[in-house]
């Protein structure tokens, strides 16, 4: 209310010149930024259209007391400008608050599959870890148990005992560790999948290129690592509507290359200096060799790149071919 009267009481300086008439127009920008019905906004653009007409055509009469248009020609034309002026102000605005508010909501989408994911991940490994020790372990405490209470009145009872105690955590172990290679092990075709579901889950238009055949089994799980890696960056760290990923090898290397046009604040990606983020995939691709490099590529582009060599035996079946992207 107090802003509208202060707009009102300024709004007469149209009386001076015509360079006021700006006055009402910014008030409207900013006031309808507020929560308001449409019924509310079209009697607020009326209303300051009528109030702006009037001072317009008393100053249009004062100004050009000679003008070959009467006053009652001059209401209704600085009406309808005024009016249609006060409705573009308000689609505009409240066109790019919208925008604003699918934004936040799209990043904020994207951050809850993110956490989804993670969580789904760690169930799947509690399940897993339970069906691995559940039964090893609850074996383990009752024979254990057993082997007690017989180790006085029949050791040699107990010693067999433990013998399947021993067994059994060494089952277990064996086991836990194959579970844990399991989960350190991954698919490059499982990863470009995957890549592919996660980015068009997310809003974000991906082109996959067909990995290069006969690639070593150990190149494959690294490249697959800065697959997912990067697309886990790509979702939470920048604003991306496009990715695009190929590989291709030449000169007995392999050249993995993830780009979006995503950069946002500090480039797109974050480092995550835990090891777990890029960090991480530069020592897994240095083992092998091999190079990672991120940074920005472009104008709104951000490049994620990692080059592994070739066994020199296996350099030779990999045919030198640039991998063409696939529109999803």
């Amino acid at each position: 209310m107090l802003s509208g009267t202060l707009a009102a009481a300024m709004s007469t300086m149209i009386l001076i010149g015509p360079l006021f008439n700006l006055i009402p127009i910014f008030w409207v920008s900013a006031v309808v930024m507020s929560p308001l019905s449409r019924r509310q906004l079209a009697a607020l653009c009326l209303a300051v259209g009528m109030v702006c007409s009037v001072l317009t055509t008393i100053a249009a009469q004062r100004l050009v007391p000679d003008a070959p248009l009467p006053w009652y020609g001059v209401f209704p034309l600085m009406l309808v400008i005024y009016v249609g002026g006060c409705a573009v102000t308000v689609f505009v605005n409240r066109y790019q608050r919208r925008m604003w508010e699918m934004h936040r909501e799209t990043h904020a989408a994207r951050d809850a599959l993110a956490r989804l994911a993670v969580t789904e991940e760690r169930l799947r490994f509690s399940r897993d870890l339970h069906d691995l020790l559940g039964h090893s372990l609850s074996l383990i405490a009752v024979k254990s148990e057993l082997a007690m209470r017989t180790a006085r009145t029949d050791p040699d009872r107990a010693a067999a005992e433990m013998a399947d105690v021993r067994r059994t955590a060494r089952e277990a172990l064996r086991e836990v560790r194959g579970a844990v290679s399991g989960y350190r092990a991954v698919d490059l075709d499982t990863e470009l999948v995957g890549a592919r579901a996660v980015l068009e889950a997310a809003g974000i238009r991906c082109e996959i290129g067909d990995p290069p055949d006969a690639l070593p089994s150990e190149v494959r799980s690294v490249l697959a690592w800065v697959i997912r890696e990067g697309v886990t960056n790509v979702i939470k760290h920048s604003g991306a509507r496009r990715c695009e990923v190929t590989l291709t090898a030449y000169d007995g290397s392999v050249v993995l290359e993830m780009g979006n046009d995503g950069v946002r604040g500090d480039g797109g990606v974050r480092v995550d200096e835990s090891g777990s983020g890029l960090t991480g995939l530069a020592e897994r691709v240095a083992v092998l060799g091999g190079e990672i490099t991120a940074g920005r590529h472009g104008r709104d582009g951000f490049l994620l790149r990692a080059a592994v060599p070739l066994p020199a035996s296996d350099a030779d079946a990999v045919p030198a071919a640039t991998a063409a992207g696939r529109s999803a």
